[in-house]
């Protein structure tokens, strides 16, 4: 097998990397969203019996247990998803790698890609990214989702804290 065949194939395998990896990311985000929905949903209904007068110490202390798990759950969802997306843009610097060895500049999607996702106008297919669009990143978005449950997660924590007594 000769280097340019060697890169073909690991330029193949690359961009196979990069669509698993990327399905990887969206199955783990949802798993670990339904996961603390799931448990935030339990946790809320522990803590809302307080303005029902209802005294269940053993149901406040499965509240604080929940809140606490799932404020384990965003943690692990936070490391979980920036080790993904690690991989992830891992397998995008081989494939501009391999795609720089193989491609003439014209073929160098992968290249115009980065290029593009930071803002510069890409001449071959007449297109400039959106500001709003760069803005928006969507490892940053997931960070925003994780952050919206940590705020849930101390809240119902501080819910079932003011019902102990």
């Amino acid at each position: 097998m000769d280097t340019d065949q060697k890169a073909r194939e690991g330029y193949h395998a690359a961009l196979q990397m990069i669509s698993y990896q990327g399905v990887v990311i969206w199955s783990a985000f949802q798993s670990l969203l339904t996961a603390n929905a799931v448990l935030i949903a339990l946790a809320g209904a522990g803590a809302a019996l307080k303005p029902l007068k209802l005294d269940l110490p053993l149901i406040k202390l499965l509240t604080i247990i929940l809140c606490v798990l799932g404020l384990i759950v965003c943690l692990s969802w936070v490391l979980i998803t920036a080790r993904n997306r690690d991989h992830y843009h891992y397998w995008f610097a081989w494939a501009r790698r391999y795609e720089k060895e193989i491609f003439e500049s014209e073929v160098a999607m992968i290249q115009r890609g980065e290029a593009f996702s930071n803002g510069a106008y890409v001449e071959e297919v007449k297109m400039i990214m959106g500001c709003v669009a760069r803005l928006s990143k969507v490892l940053w978005l997931h960070f925003v989702v994780i952050a919206a449950f940590v705020v849930l997660w101390i809240y119902v924590f501080v819910l079932a804290i003011s019902s102990v007594g």
